[in-house]
């Protein structure tokens, strides 16, 4: 009884946050995501035959797998003349970052600004606040580690807490400390370095976990 109790309360629990994060509940969710999946599968269904015929012509027996997907998907875009890797040109990071910055203001009403004096574990390492845009209260702070260095784990972002604060009713607030951790590759000179488009989506997906901070 007491497990059923708990799952219940759990289930209920879930669904309230629903109800606060997403208009309508879980049940319109479930509905959006039911429209959306039909239109995808017969999109879908009408690639498969190309997708086979490109790794056909490179020797390649069998279905589609998973990790095809995105070796294919790059071949057809190149075909009509598009190539993600001309996209970077136009993605320097502190301009991915300003335009970061001015949607989480204007969606959310955070504002992000960037410390200048920074003691961190690497001269790398850069230092956001994060604050109310109406009321200015502190939120939060950032420590930012864009570049794949040596000894440094590799591949893709993620995003942690070095400090989860405090907001324990009775006592003073403690803004969190939140890590985002990027491997991105250093720059050459003074420029900015220019971020795939890859690295710029994830870049705003890891932003979106801070938000959740």
């Amino acid at each position: 009884l007491l497990c059923v109790a708990g799952l219940m309360v759990a289930e209920a629990a879930r669904q309230v946050v629903n109800e606060a994060r997403m208009p309508g509940g879980p049940a319109a969710v479930r509905c959006f995501l039911d429209r959306l999946l039909g239109p995808l599968q017969e999109l879908a269904a009408g690639e498969r035959p190309t997708m086979e015929s490109i790794l056909e012509d490179d020797g390649v027996e069998g279905d589609v797998e998973a990790w095809d997907w995105m070796y294919c998907h790059e071949r057809q875009r190149r075909a009509i003349g598009l190539d993600s890797s001309e996209l970077s040109a136009h993605l320097p990071l502190d301009a991915v970052l300003v335009g970061l910055f001015d949607v989480v203001r204007d969606v959310f009403g955070v504002l992000v600004t960037e410390e200048s004096a920074v003691r961190a574990w690497h001269p790398d390492v850069r230092l956001f606040v994060l604050r109310d845009a109406a009321s200015g209260e502190h939120l939060a702070d950032l420590y930012l580690d864009p570049f794949a260095r040596e000894g440094k784990s590799p591949g893709g972002g993620w995003t942690g807490r070095l400090d989860p604060g405090s907001n324990e009713r009775g006592s003073a607030r403690r803004p969190p400390v939140i890590l985002l951790y990027l491997n991105v590759a250093p720059p050459v000179g003074s420029a900015s370095p220019l971020l795939s488009h890859e690295e710029a989506r994830v870049v705003f997906h890891e932003f979106g976990h801070v938000l959740e901070f």
